[in-house]
């Protein structure tokens, strides 16, 4: 194959000099080879369909075309056709380890995964050469069947014999991530650290596991020692500045995002960012300043709209906050959670029967958000329409049967219509399930607290409670 530009470049040229002229030029196979690769490369798949065909004219028993064309035949999306031609070159060809690793990538496009492992495992006995692509591939089919703890196995292979792929740190943080193994994760790339204290990658990964164990601290650090190494590494500026926000520590992740403003990029999620940052620390001004530069950067961008509505909301204008929450939903009318702000403050200026739809528009987007079931029944009994509070519920219990929420809900409603067999009999249920829900169930209707059957039951599960 040729490792200079210039060279492919010149091959090219003649190539396609001689398409033009309709004369014969000799090319050997390496030539072609290189040819239909340059061409699959650069998505030009009807002239690497001509290359293949000449190819073939002159070289009808190459093993190495047949490998490339059904590579094309891949790119192109014939998967079937790749497999049968693949399939008709294992007869002769079956010691290539490419052949598998081409069939593999047929057989995982044509959904069949176990088939595809088969192959990328044949692949990986006949190479060991290119040993850790297989792996990572393998890995990855694994990780489509969902087959975690394999595909960690895999990722880890893979790491041993080529330490320094950055792809496969991320998948490997990942698997961990899905196994549920993040304390493990942690272990492993700190190990892998000692060996590879230079990998930016693998203090960001570091980093993003700190964070699923919600050690931010350690996160933080991290992402610091990434960008020491690569002070242009984007994501980390960001995920450093989202582990600090977690932190409660505003005033350092707006200085995170100004090293991005000042430095790398000025997106308009930036501003969008330090905007949620003066919200969070109360300063409702400069807030509402980098909403609107977010906004003049970018006004496709919905969320400092909404941004802008919130802070408006929470500066006692709510009724002004309606006219940006309206262009965020102009701007992403099926986000479930900008329906649901909307809702929230509908209920709250007193729109009860806009309210309503607008928690209808939610379940719609998102039948499985169960909060909002609450919010609606809630909405329903306050404003007397008692039975449609409870099938509201009713409904919703047929799909989770086990959310402990919808028995305390149905509790409070008919412990507040004095009756006390229904209630007891839906609050043994929620205790049943759930006893830590109680505070705070509580809290949200005190008037079970003067309840004496009520009281019996809470005492029976929780005898030791304070009531």
């Amino acid at each position: 194959m040729f490792d200079d530009n210039n060279d492919i470049k010149d091959l090219v040229a003649r190539f396609e000099q001689m398409l033009q002229n309709d004369d014969f030029s000799y090319f050997d196979v390496e030539e072609f080879e290189e040819l239909i690769v340059y061409y699959i490369d650069t998505l030009q798949f009807d002239i690497a369909e001509k290359a293949v065909s000449i190819a073939r004219q002159q070289y009808p028993f190459s093993e190495e075309i047949l490998l490339r064309e059904a590579e094309l035949l891949i790119n192109r999306e014939d998967y079937q056709k790749a497999l049968d031609l693949l399939e008709y070159l294992e007869k002769t060809a079956s010691s290539n380890p490419e052949l598998y690793y081409l069939k593999s990538s047929a057989l995982s496009k044509l959904n069949r995964t176990k088939d595809a492992v088969k192959s990328l495992e044949k692949a990986a006995q006949l190479n060991d050469d290119n040993v850790s692509d297989v792996y990572f591939s393998l890995a990855l089919e694994y990780q489509t069947e969902e087959d975690y703890e394999k595909a960690l196995d895999y990722f880890k292979l893979c790491l041993e014999k080529a330490p320094e792929e950055e792809d496969v740190l991320y998948e490997l943080a990942y698997a961990f991530d899905q196994c549920g193994k993040i304390n493990e994760g942690i272990a492993y790339l700190n190990k892998y650290l000692n060996h590879y204290p230079y990998s930016a990658h693998a203090w960001f990964n570091l980093g993003y596991l700190y964070s699923l164990a919600e050690n931010f601290e350690k996160s933080v650090d991290a992402y610091d020692y990434a960008l020491i190494i690569d002070n242009k590494f984007i994501s980390a500026y960001y995920s450093k500045a989202q582990a600090l926000v977690e932190l409660e520590r505003y005033q350092e992740a707006i200085d995170t995002y100004h090293e991005i403003l000042d430095n790398l990029s000025t997106d308009a999620i930036t501003y969008y960012f330090i905007g949620e940052c003066y919200e969070n620390m109360g300063d409702f001004g400069k807030a509402l300043r980098y909403y609107n530069n977010s906004i003049s950067t970018d006004p496709k961008l919905a969320d400092p709209w909404v941004g802008i509505a919130c802070v408006l909301d929470a500066s006692g204008k709510t009724t002004e906050a309606f006219f940006y929450l309206n262009k965020a939903l102009e701007l992403e009318p099926q986000n479930s959670d900008f329906w649901q702000i909307k809702a929230d403050l509908l209920r709250k200026a007193g729109f009860v029967e806009d309210a309503l739809k607008a928690y209808l528009k939610v379940v719609e987007l998102e039948p499985y958000k169960k909060e909002v079931v609450i919010d609606i029944s809630q909405m329903f009994f306050e404003h007397g329409y008692v039975q449609n509070a409870i099938e509201a519920v009713k409904t919703s219990l047929i799909k989770f049967p086990q959310e402990p929420t919808f028995y305390f809900q149905l509790a409070a409603i008919y412990f507040s219509l004095k009756n006390n067999i229904e209630g007891g009999k839906y609050l043994e249920k929620a205790l049943e399930k759930d006893k830590q829900y109680l505070p705070k169930f509580l809290n949200n209707h005190p008037e079970v607290k003067n309840n004496k059957f009520a009281l019996q039951i809470i005492q029976k599960h929780n005898p030791d409670y304070e009531l």
